[in-house]
């Protein structure tokens, strides 16, 4: 899995406006898993309500995890 991660990084370097999301979703592609979920979360902040998407596998952070704590998770895409 970290090999995915990883890989998405690299990629993302290329494509500079890539999204949390759309970095979620390739690393997703990658690692084809039934148990790879993208959670999409969202957070207020004082001006703004703020959103976050990550992926998962088997229950751990593969991808954009380190921000999710600060996100209420809203919801979920399997493959």
């Amino acid at each position: 899995m970290s090999e995915c991660a990883d890989a998405v990084r690299r990629a993302a370097r290329l494509w500079p406006r890539a999204t949390c999301l759309s970095r979620a979703l390739a690393g997703q592609r990658l690692l084809g898993d039934a148990s790879a979920t993208v959670a999409i979360g969202v957070r207020r902040d004082a001006t703004a309500l703020r959103a976050h998407a990550w992926l998962e596998s088997n229950g751990a952070a593969v991808i954009g995890g380190a921000e999710s704590d600060a996100y209420a998770r809203l919801g979920r895409h399997d493959q």
